[in-house]
C-alpha cells in the first residue's frame, strides 16, 4: 500500500465525522497516532481513511507508535 499524496487525494471526500473527530483529537495542531487509530475504531473506517484525511488537511502525525514521525 502506497502513502497517498495530496494531489492523490485531490477528490476524494471523507465524512465530516472524520473530518471533525480528526480536528478535535489534535495536540498541538497535530494528531496524535494513538488518537488516530482510536478514532478508526470508534467510527469503524481504515486506519488509511484517518491517515489519508490527515494528509489532505495537511494534518501531521506525532506520537507514531512505529517511530515514523515524532
Amino acid at each position: 500500500m502506497e502513502k497517498a499524496l495530496h494531489d492523490d487525494l485531490e477528490g476524494k471526500v471523507f465524512s465530516e465525522a472524520v473530518i471533525d473527530r480528526s480536528k478535535k483529537s489534535l495536540v498541538d495542531g497535530r494528531l496524535p497516532c494513538p488518537s488516530a487509530h482510536g478514532l478508526s475504531r470508534q467510527l469503524k473506517v481504515p486506519l488509511k481513511e484517518i491517515g489519508d484525511a490527515a494528509t489532505k488537511m495537511k494534518i501531521r502525525i506525532s506520537f507514531c507508535q512505529l517511530g515514523c514521525f515524532t
